[in-house]
């Protein structure tokens, strides 16, 4: 940790769109400190914290003896302890682990109730990234087109505390150590509607472009859009939205690629139910206003797919399953991908291993054995002669998939 020190994050920072002020951080070891603020009355604290790494103990053939990890899981670090006005106080045991991580982790010594300060971010694949002449992650890991930036040189930990006394005035927080060195770089107080840390699933909108302005696909380092971010959430993609006939479907030929939309952007996303989307011209859209089919500002809703339904696609004479490429999209012109399958798939030389296939980089398929898993509405079978729902019989609403 001492050799780390320089990187580690100071001045004003904004983690989980909570901010902190790093000024003058707690080295918490050995002695008890005490630290008085200035009267508080709020809901939650937020601590921005890390651990040393410890030693490892090896017995006398050189074999582990903890079977804690090098994390030293649930080991008790500290008591921190919240001072009230009228002198009572909260006590929480900080146990590494689940409050608190190590500056430095290798793979698998995450944290149960706390997060890394660095919410995760998407990036960009190999050929995407080349295309923008940007600097793209190594190749495998940018396939995955995501990163959980928890990998860094110095790595703090957020962990909420709910304050169960938020009539009371917070005056003082005494940190009492209990076991190896914790930094303690600054605390956050605030107010929200839940737990600050915690995002509600992914959800989809649709962005309205300025007149005149085009998409800007281009990720920063620090994996954000110029033209559409959330500060308590993150947007996981953004691609322009891609237009299929409704009433000519029937009649359109197979694998036909839709037209792509210039001033509109299918956005996804996950956020915390207080987040705010921040836009190219400055409009700041609450992701309250998303929820059931809701708008706001140039956002508008697209319905998530959240119920599971079974695609068979059957011989009309013998009933037996039959292979086949299938295309499954929402009332957005949204990808609607198998449950075990790839939601953006990548069609690009060597940059993916699986069953899609993606006609001209736009209309994207599924190779399947004649049944899957679709996350969406009701249930279909698909046969030779067209779609029907088992029930209620297919309505055509836009609240429908379209089948091919």
């Amino acid at each position: 940790m001492a050799k780390a020190i320089g990187e580690a994050p100071r001045g004003h920072l904004v983690c989980w769109g909570l901010p902190f002020e790093v000024g003058r951080p707690v080295l918490l070891r050995g002695e008890v400190v005490t630290e008085k603020i200035p009267a508080t009355r709020l809901e939650w604290l937020v601590f921005l914290h890390t651990t040393d790494a410890e030693t490892q103990e090896r017995g006398e053939h050189g074999l582990l003896t903890s079977r804690r990890g090098q994390g030293f899981l649930g080991e008790t670090v500290a008591d921190y302890v919240i001072v009230f006005a009228d002198g009572t106080e909260a006590r929480e045991r900080i146990r590494r682990r689940h409050h608190v991580g190590m500056f430095q982790r290798h793979w698998g010594e995450n944290c149960f109730q706390a997060v890394a300060h660095s919410k995760p971010r998407p990036v960009q694949p190999v050929h995407e990234a080349a295309r923008l002449a940007k600097k793209s992650t190594d190749w495998g890991w940018g396939e995955t087109r995501v990163t959980t930036a928890d990998h860094a040189p110095w790595m703090n930990w957020l962990w909420g505390w709910r304050n169960p006394h938020p009539d009371k005035e917070i005056v003082a927080l005494r940190f009492e150590p209990r076991a190896g060195t914790t930094i303690i770089s600054a605390v956050s107080a605030g107010s929200a509607s839940s737990p600050p840390l915690r995002w509600e699933p992914r959800r989809k909108a649709v962005l309205t472009l300025p007149e005149g302005t085009t998409f800007d696909p281009t990720l920063r380092e620090d994996g954000l859009l110029a033209q559409v971010q959330l500060d308590m959430g993150q947007v996981i993609s953004a691609e322009p939205l891609m237009l299929y006939p409704r009433a000519g479907w029937p009649d359109t030929y197979n694998n036909k690629p839709p037209e792509i939309s210039e001033e509109k952007i299918l956005v996804e996303y996950m956020a915390h139910p207080d987040a705010c989307f921040h836009v190219a011209d400055g409009q700041s859209v609450p992701a309250s206003a998303l929820v059931a089919g809701g708008a706001g500002g140039p956002l508008a809703s697209v319905a998530s797919a959240t119920r599971k339904v079974t695609v068979r696609v059957l011989e009309r004479e013998t009933g037996k399953p039959v292979p086949v490429n299938l295309h499954v999209h929402g009332e957005a012109g949204e990808y609607l991908a198998p449950v075990d399958r790839h939601r953006r798939p990548n069609s690009s030389w060597f940059e993916d291993y699986c069953a899609e296939f993606q006609h001209q980089g736009t209309h994207r398929c599924v190779y399947i054995p004649g049944e899957l898993g679709i996350r969406h509405e009701d249930t279909v079978v698909v046969t030779p002669d067209g779609c029907e729902n088992l029930a209620p019989k297919w309505s055509g609403t836009p609240e429908e998939p379209a089948v091919a």
